[in-house]
């Protein structure tokens, strides 16, 4: 990725920060009873996914940075961050709405937790992804 690259991002999520995306009014959100027991624990997971405050990636972000050079990397993470959060509690309020339960853990979560510790931070995949 070239510095112009980095910027594109940067601005990407700063828009997204001042602009948040939200659900828009008048859309119909009913769950049959089906539907719910269809999605709940899979919207769990992922809600619990989106949830992370995310210090690991940022302290990985911010070592990649500086070894890289590329300053607006850790900007770009923040940002990154606070929109996943939102993410998150968007799904919180949905589930909250129709009943869903939370989850504090789940196996993917952990299995993902231990690949990231044992392989390093997904900042990599990240950087690499975009290529």
């Amino acid at each position: 990725m070239s510095p112009v690259d980095f910027e594109i991002w940067l601005n990407h999520f700063e828009h997204r920060a001042q602009h948040p995306r939200c659900v828009p009014h008048g859309v119909s959100d009913l769950l049959r009873p089906d539907e719910r027991r269809f999605i709940a624990s899979s919207i769990a997971t992922f809600q619990l996914g989106e949830q992370s405050e995310g210090r690991t990636l940022l302290r990985a972000a911010q070592r990649f940075a500086h070894r890289h050079r590329i300053p607006a990397l850790v900007r770009i993470v923040e940002l990154f961050i606070r929109e996943e959060q939102r993410h998150a509690a968007l799904l919180r309020a949905f589930m909250e709405e129709h009943h869903i339960a939370l989850k504090r853990t789940d196996w993917t979560d952990r299995v993902f937790r231990r690949v990231r510790q044992t392989r390093g931070s997904g900042v990599l995949p990240l950087y690499t992804h975009q290529r």
